[in-house]
């Protein structure tokens, strides 16, 4: 009913079977951003549509970090660990000295 509306998601319902459908076909409009939340109690989602993307929440050192983009618990984002996976860039301290946050990464957003 919005389409000249960006829209930007994050959601956990991924994993409730009655909302997957809903959620899945409200990613797949052109102007929403769907990223599907994960962390290492969820697990990685079974499915992930076309379009859409994996946020993951980092909790532990040695976890096993899967998805797009990374979240890291405050407590990671000062030891700035190796990542195979980007993290938020607006989360690391380094950058947010230089003034990066959500309105100027705009990573989850593309």
């Amino acid at each position: 009913r919005c389409p000249n509306v960006r829209m930007l998601c994050y959601s956990r319902s991924w994993r409730v079977e009655k909302l997957k459908p809903l959620l899945f076909a409200f990613g797949a409009l052109p102007n929403v951003r769907l990223w599907l939340s994960a962390d290492s109690e969820t697990g990685y989602p079974p499915e992930v549509p076309k379009g859409v993307r994996v946020a993951w929440l980092q909790t532990g050192e040695r976890e096993d970090v899967q998805g797009d983009l990374v979240f890291q618990v405050r407590r990671l984002r000062r030891l700035e660990l190796p990542m195979a996976v980007e993290v938020c860039p607006a989360e690391l301290p380094k950058n947010k000295s230089r003034g990066v946050n959500c309105s100027n990464c705009r990573i989850c957003w593309e």
